[in-house]
């Protein structure tokens, strides 16, 4: 399925390349951001199935540390497409691209036949059915899924903030994504390594979610401020903020999602927890441009949203831990948190 996914991809990539329709070029834009999601979810799937489940944070670390270096050179390779402003260039680029997905959808099914996994059609129907039934992992989904909307909020929200209401010059938003990446690749494997229980997601995410809050209470302060040196410098510490918080908030995601499944069922469950990142990333755009065009009152209520999601998720996570602990004996009890 994985190797069919990327194939569709690929496709797609070498259509925009041979094509010069602008409803052709949507149309593929909008399939892939669809196959990317249902991609994602896969992948964490196969994670969490072939995976040792002490290694599975960590796993998924390194495949998204590789990703951000891949989007790093792609955005150089972007960048040098563009400054030449040749056709011939940016369709020779989308066909590389293209060809990169077909490669890896080869690469996938060499892994599959290696190591299947196999399941009947009553297993998956099963499997999805159970997810849907289960209300923790539901409601921690949820929460976690809205904590994704740190995704536009970085690539949406702060661009347009920085040019409608800040005195900060507008390529500093090209600067911010780029500090992001940066963060994200240095500092993702070591904080995968950390996230090993239930107690530790917990904390996790709270402080995730915290520091998300206070990045949108900075964007206030920034709009205010009218010197362009201080508001750079807000600013540049948000985005180094926003990249520790956007660690934390999908580093606590990927425990959440894979030690509250059923083992027997992760197609089903990651199935879930993918269309919350597909719903933020499609969604996502349109939140943040309404945000920015209602000002500080926008800002305000998404960092509020933020806090009471991550408080939520801390104690419902605690009333989780407390009853696994219960039905593993008072040996199992946790202990008072000082």
């Amino acid at each position: 399925m994985l190797a069919l996914l990327l194939t569709l991809r690929g496709i797609a990539a070498l259509l925009v390349s041979l094509s010069s329709s602008t409803v052709l070029l949507l149309a593929a834009l909008f399939i892939t951001l669809g196959l990317q999601s249902a991609q994602t979810g896969l992948s964490t799937s196969i994670v969490a199935t072939r995976v040792d489940p002490m290694s599975r944070v960590n796993s998924l670390s390194w495949i998204r540390t590789l990703q951000h270096v891949l989007y790093a050179l792609t955005a150089v390779a972007a960048s040098l497409v563009l400054a030449s402003g040749a056709e011939i260039f940016f369709r020779i680029a989308l066909a590389i691209g293209g060809t990169m997905l077909f490669a890896g959808a080869l690469m996938c099914t060499r892994i599959s036949r290696r190591s299947a996994v196999t399941s009947s059609r009553a297993d998956r129907r099963i499997g999805g059915s159970t997810a849907v039934k289960d209300r923790a992992f539901l409601l921690m989904m949820l929460g976690s899924s809205l904590l994704m909307l740190c995704w536009p909020v970085l690539t949406v929200g702060l661009p347009l903030w920085i040019t409608e209401s800040t005195v900060a010059p507008p390529a500093m938003a090209g600067v911010c994504l780029a500090i992001s990446a940066i963060i994200i690749i240095i500092i993702q494997i070591p904080v995968g390594n950390k996230v090993v229980t239930l107690k530790h997601g917990r904390y996790v995410n709270l402080a995730g979610s915290i520091f998300l809050s206070v990045v949108c209470a900075g964007f206030v302060i920034a709009g205010e401020t009218e010197s362009t040196r201080v508001a750079v410098a807000i600013i540049l510490g948000l985005t180094l903020l926003h990249a520790l918080a956007e660690v934390l908030v999908v580093t606590s995601k990927w425990y959440f999602s894979t030690s509250m499944m059923n083992d027997d069922h992760a197609g089903g469950y990651q199935s879930i927890a993918a269309i919350g990142d597909g719903l933020a990333v499609a969604v996502g755009p349109a939140i943040m441009i309404a945000l920015v065009g209602t000002g500080n009152t926008g800002w305000c209520l998404l960092g509020l949203t933020f806090f009471i999601v991550g408080v939520f998720q801390a104690i419902y996570s605690r009333r989780i831990l407390v009853r696994t602990a219960e039905r593993a004996g008072p040996s199992m009890a946790p202990k008072p948190e000082a």
